[in-house]
């Protein structure tokens, strides 16, 4: 996923740094070719 969708897309969650810090913190802990389909906006639920 690149970086510039993700943080255009993160305006429509209700805590786009909650959203951000989120991602940005899953994706390094993935592999290269890893699914990321969870990461999407509309797939982030907050803890």
């Amino acid at each position: 996923m690149p970086v510039d969708p993700a943080i255009g897309e993160c305006q429509s969650v209700s805590e786009p740094y909650g959203y951000l810090r989120h991602v940005f913190t899953e994706m390094p802990k993935r592999d290269k070719d890893a699914d990321v389909q969870d990461l999407l906006p509309f797939n982030f639920a907050k803890s």
